[in-house]
């Protein structure tokens, strides 16, 4: 056996000799070096290998010293290495120390991150305080990068609260400036006799301005006077107190070096609540639902995206808009019920870029309305028509105005008016009286199915939608997305009767 031993130990240093040579003549004097380490391995007391050892080191320019074998090399490079990660886990604490000074948290916590990746890989290495350092600095990062985007959220409510203060400002006076304006056109209008115009002046003002007290005054005054309903002295009078007013109005308009005081806190919380009474049902959409629609409509799928049977499954698309855009898109669970049930695939090739809001579209109507896409806490989610027209709530709209109902009255009989000093019969009028009933423009049951037809059609039959008619209010039921729908829809018919009455009129 030692015979056979020493043979076999012979063969593998000749081996690795020879290996060495080979790679000399071809001038890789590392990977040598390298091989006659091995050779060393076995026997490090061979007079050929440890001279051709020093012979590599002098090729190498390195000082001949003791042997060293491939084992204790690779064990000097462990530890070097060692070395080395333990150094620049150093020098990544440094770095995000110096990132958590300069406020750039997420860069600070992204390289504490890579330092405990190092340690858990690393087990078996000495660390001594970096793994303590770094998860401390850790906590540190993330609480100081909570409280800055506390702060900055924070600010970004007081700039916006600001400017929806400055906006309503603006808005306020170019109402009353425009108001002013009318009525000091009517006034004008008033004093030079002009009835109609001034009539038609205090109309547009009431428009702006309901509440104006000059402006009813002067409608009134002057529809009066346009029926010659009432005496000089009176028209003279409310002359004097027009023209009274229009001067206190152009006094107004005089700079005062008074100090001006800010409205206090009280103020503000009145008027908070009266826009809050007047808001009625109008949906309020936080600054990050805001931003996510902005994006769906600025973000495109490229151009080239194709889906077929395979890879066209709605969760399967879903997954890759994500990834494309970056922006949240979620399956709901009663969407993927739906998509399954129905095995609803997209197939097609997009041709050339489109916006991802049209996109989603588009995946609703190829789904033929089984699915639909709404934003609900930060997130885009794919889910039912029902689920994402949200919860109903109910609102009252008045429509009387609408379904009044229209007399005609007959012109007057000059053979049957009264002679000066008499009085006329009860039974005959001198105007001529009412003919016929009134005759409504609208059926408020009519209005209703008009409602249903035009506003949101096909989710009237939802679960805890309704509309009812009565003469003088609809009360509709439904999510209120829709019930401004239906307050607009009033408000664009409202402006087509009034035409319709002025034609005729």
């Amino acid at each position: 056996m030692g015979t056979l031993s020493a043979q076999q130990k012979n063969f593998l240093i000749h081996n690795a000799l020879k290996k060495a040579r080979r790679l000399m003549a071809e001038n890789r004097y590392e990977d040598a070096k390298l091989a006659v380490m091995r050779a060393l391995d076995i026997d490090r007391d061979r007079p050929e290998t440890r001279k051709l050892y020093h012979e590599i080191q002098t090729l190498l320019g390195e000082r001949q010293g003791d042997l060293i074998t491939y084992g204790e090399h690779m064990r000097q490079l462990a530890e070097l290495r060692i070395q080395k990660d333990i150094a620049e886990a150093h020098q990544l604490i440094s770095m995000a120390e110096r990132d958590i000074s300069n406020g750039k948290y997420e860069d600070a916590i992204q390289k504490l991150k890579k330092v405990e990746l190092r340690v858990e890989i690393g087990s078996n290495i000495n660390w001594k305080d970096v793994p303590k350092k770094a998860h401390s600095l850790l906590q540190k990062a993330e609480a100081e990068q909570e409280k800055a985007l506390i702060r900055a959220q924070e600010n970004a409510q007081r700039q916006a609260f600001a400017q929806r203060r400055r906006q309503e400002e603006l808005e306020r006076q170019r109402r009353k400036a425009r108001t002013d304006f009318h009525l000091a056109k009517g006034t004008k209008a008033f004093e030079n006799h002009d009835y109609r115009a001034a009539l038609q002046h205090a109309e547009a003002a009431l428009e702006i301005d309901p509440l104006s007290r000059i402006g009813k005054d002067l409608y009134s005054v002057a529809e009066k006077a346009l029926r010659n309903a009432a005496g000089d002295s009176y028209l003279a009078e409310k002359a004097r107190e027009f023209k009274k007013f229009q001067e206190a109005n152009e006094e107004k308009k005089i700079p005062y070096t008074d100090i001006l005081v800010k409205p206090d806190s009280e103020y503000w919380n009145r008027i908070s609540k009266m826009r809050a009474k007047e808001s009625g049902n109008k949906v309020q959409k936080d600054p990050d639902t805001l931003a996510l629609e902005k994006k769906l409509s600025e973000l495109r799928v490229p151009k080239g995206a194709e889906f077929t049977d395979e890879s066209g499954g709605y969760a399967e698309v879903a997954s890759y808009l994500g990834k494309v855009t970056g922006l949240p898109i979620l399956v709901t669970p009663e969407a993927q019920e739906v998509i399954d049930s129905n095995e609803l695939v997209l197939t097609m090739k997009l041709e050339s870029p489109l916006s991802v809001r049209n996109f989603l579209n588009l995946m609703s109507t190829r789904s033929k309305g089984e699915v639909a896409w709404t934003i609900e806490d930060g997130a885009v989610l794919l889910t039912t028509k029902a689920k994402a027209m949200g919860k109903p709530v109910l609102k009252v709209h008045k429509i009387q105005d609408l379904t009044f109902g229209l007399a005609d009255f007959a012109g007057p009989q000059i053979k049957s008016l009264p002679i000066v000093g008499e009085e006329a019969p009860e039974d005959q009028p001198p105007q001529g009286g009412q003919i016929g009933d009134p005759i409504k423009m609208i059926d408020p049951e009519v209005l209703a199915s008009l409602v249903q037809k035009a506003v949101a059609p096909g989710t009237w039959e939802n679960e805890g939608v309704s509309i009812e008619a009565t003469d003088a209010n609809l009360i509709v039921t439904h999510t209120p997305e829709v019930q401004e729908r239906v307050s607009q829809f009033l408000d664009d018919l409202r402006k087509f009767t009034s035409s319709m009455v002025n034609i005729e009129s």
